[in-house]
């Protein structure tokens, strides 16, 4: 069994969907021979928020928030059919889905394969909120030692089992994904493990002067302990990058694009080229005995869209640009910009997300051959589906943060398999439905404690609309942070929020209703108190709000008065 997760993967840019480039010819071929979820729905709009549903099929907001990941909910997939007698390996592309947030157990093979400087990042991410509620004097000092403890504190024994991990990993490492950032960065592990000791031991003797000291402003991530760690790499790759940067400097002044380029030679994320090769290499070598199963989550969809293999990804995606109809004259800087600016490079960005599909598509087809190479084809069941979509401009956003149009949810999903009954599932899935519907094929029992059903069961096919649920990014404090919500069918998407966050630049203030099976970029807002829809659509919120510990009834009903549900 293989399973793909893959980044900010729009369904209405999926050929297998019905986008009219071929962006997804691969998924349109394990389309034909299985299930093809052509409704399918995230339960938000990035990737921490998503990541617990689709492991654990529960809700994001269940379970006291998304920030704990997989910890303190129902069995996740990969316990399940670890249980079942599946040798488990997990290429851990994505530092969401780790032993750091509650995934580790169960797994046999863990690769841990994203950058040093995520950890800092993703413990910021769990505490940015939280800090500028305390930076507002809207929480006391007590509230943000207790918030530390179990964000920052954790941070540090993460970082240390991170750095050990690397130690120990190296040859194999720099044989298998040498041209990799993780790799190619140099760090001297030895001398940040110093540094992170230093850093704890400050923190544990005083938590709250820890943070005064470090967090009397909200960090960016390379603001914090990663800018102590810069230059703790080996002479050679601080010779290289010394090198890297007059080279840059000299070729910015003949050409500006040459400069940036040089920088964004590297992808700030793993290749799926190189996870590709290690998922191929593990089928070439199975054994023929223990059923073995898969995951990883490929993430070239993600910005800056980088479609091609390794440091001169960007000669090759000209090819890519072509196999789509876009023109050869695409400016293909425009990849490694900040955000578009004008009409044409909009189309670009476009041109270039597209490519990146189309790349990721590739890889997938690469796994598939292999599978057929060692004829277990017939025998091996493939998932892929999207955890978030993407935005592309059509609200003044790129990217993905905490918005619910149906750009941002809305993703492919699709199982292949030979014993399945081929064929459209036009049904509203959640990705709650994911783990449910893989055990259900495989035959191991499912967990008592998962919401979601087989996406050909009953309960699917009666399910009339679904609730999305999110923040705004960040972490999640339920009783001062304003909830962003959305019921949506086939036809209708209402977006409701408490207020807008202070964190939300661009979404009005009010509530929005879309009609997205004709306004399929959802640009008309129908919204209006006494339209026909909102009344129902807004009692599916209120009965998921009630299964919310954290939300009271003095809440729900101030929020939705005259609805009793």
């Amino acid at each position: 069994m293989i399973f793909l997760t893959v980044e900010a993967l729009r369904a209405d840019r999926s050929s297998v969907n019905g986008y009219i480039r071929p962006t997804t010819p691969n998924l349109e071929r394990l389309a034909s021979r299985g299930i093809n979820c052509t409704q399918a729905v995230a339960p938000g709009g990035f990737t921490n928020i998503c990541f617990p549903s689709i492991m654990t099929s529960s809700k994001p907001l269940s379970y006291g928030g998304y920030d704990t990941g997989a910890k303190g909910r129902p069995s996740t997939v990969f316990e399940k059919v670890h249980s079942a007698g599946y040798k488990v390996s997990a290429y851990c592309t994505n530092h969401w889905v780790c032993r750091y947030h509650g995934y580790g157990d169960y797994i046999d093979n863990e690769h841990l394969l994203f950058v040093l400087n995520t950890l800092p990042g993703m413990a910021l991410t769990l505490f940015r909120s939280t800090l500028a509620l305390w930076h507002s004097g809207k929480i006391t000092d007590a509230e943000i030692v207790e918030k530390a403890k179990i964000t920052i504190g954790v941070f540090f024994d993460h970082m240390i089992d991170y750095c050990r991990e690397r130690k120990t990993r190296m040859p194999e490492d720099v044989a298998c994904y040498g041209g990799e950032r993780f790799i190619t960065d140099g760090y001297d592990f030895d001398k940040i493990i110093l540094l992170v000791k230093q850093h704890r031991e400050e923190f544990h003797r005083d938590i709250l002067s820890y943070v005064q000291r470090h967090f009397y402003y909200i960090p960016k991530p390379h603001q914090w302990i990663a800018r102590e760690w810069r230059y703790k790499r080996t002479v050679r790759a601080l010779f290289r990058a010394g090198l890297a940067v007059v080279l840059e400097r000299l070729g910015g002044l003949v050409d500006a694009n040459i400069s940036k380029f040089a920088h964004y030679r590297q992808k700030r994320y793993v290749d799926s080229a190189a996870v590709t090769n290690q998922i191929i290499s593990k089928i070439r070598n199975w054994d023929g005995e223990s059923p073995f199963f898969i995951w990883s989550h490929f993430f070239d969809p993600h910005i800056p869209y980088c479609p091609g293999t390794g440091p001169n990804w960007y000669l090759q995606t000209p090819k890519y640009l072509a196999s789509l109809g876009y023109s050869h004259d695409i400016d293909i800087s425009v990849a490694i910009r900040s955000k578009p600016k004008t009409d044409e490079e909009w189309h670009t960005w476009s041109a270039l997300y597209d490519s990146a599909i189309l790349y990721t598509d590739q890889q997938i087809g690469r796994i598939v051959e292999a599978l057929e190479e060692r004829k277990i084809l017939d025998n091996t069941l493939l998932v892929v589906c999207g955890d978030h979509g993407e935005e592309l401009g059509e609200h003044g956003d790129i990217s993905h943060h905490g918005y619910l149009y149906s750009h941002s949810v809305r993703v492919p999903l699709l199982f292949s398999n030979s014993n399945l009954i081929s064929g459209v599932n036009s049904h509203i899935v959640e990705l709650t439905d994911v783990v449910p519907t893989i055990t259900a094929i495989l035959g191991i029992p499912p967990s008592p404690q998962w919401v979601g059903s087989p996406v050909w069961d009953d309960t699917v096919k009666s399910r009339n609309e679904v609730v999305l649920e999110s923040f705004f990014g960040g972490n999640c404090v339920f009783d001062m942070r304003p909830l962003y919500m959305a019921a949506r069918d086939k036809r209708w998407n209402f977006m409701w929020k408490e207020f807008r966050d202070p964190l939300d630049k661009l979404s009005p203030c009010g509530l929005q209703l879309y009609d997205h099976a004709n306004d399929a970029l959802e640009q008309i807002n129908l919204y209006s108190k006494s339209h026909p829809e909102v009344r129902r659509l807004s009692i599916a919120i209120v009965r998921r709000l009630r299964e919310i510990h954290e939300i009271s009834e003095d809440r729900i009903n101030k929020a939705f008065p005259g609805i009793s549900v």
